[in-house]
């Protein structure tokens, strides 16, 4: 639920301790926090941009413009790095993995062709 950023994990945990009266933390204090965090995420995005995210959670590229950076700089957009085979940086985008419960995203992919 992180992306793979150490921050966004270390905010979830934080909230969901914070929503615990004694450890171990409870599920529903997880769940809780997810919410939250997903609910920021959802605000952070303007309804025009729902439809670019879910053109990238499909092609995994983006096209570098303001409204793509725009949606990085936010963190709904991610860019992953590896090395191929050859020693060779690669990247690859894709959407903060919590967008995947919200709704506007859900319709915005269903309406992909």
């Amino acid at each position: 639920m992180s992306g793979g950023h150490v921050r966004n994990l270390l905010l979830l945990t934080q909230d969901a301790i914070g929503r615990t009266e004694e450890l171990p933390i409870a599920e529903k204090a997880v769940r809780r926090a997810i919410t939250q965090a997903r609910d920021t995420y959802r605000r952070a995005v303007g309804n025009h941009q729902w439809c670019l995210l879910a053109e990238v959670s499909r092609s995994k590229r983006i096209i570098n413009d303001d409204q793509y950076r725009s949606l990085m700089f936010n963190r709904c957009l991610l860019e992953y790095r590896y090395l191929d085979d050859e020693g060779e940086m690669q990247r690859w985008y894709d959407i903060h993995p919590l967008i995947q419960g919200v709704p506007e995203f859900k319709e915005a992919v269903a309406k992909l062709p």
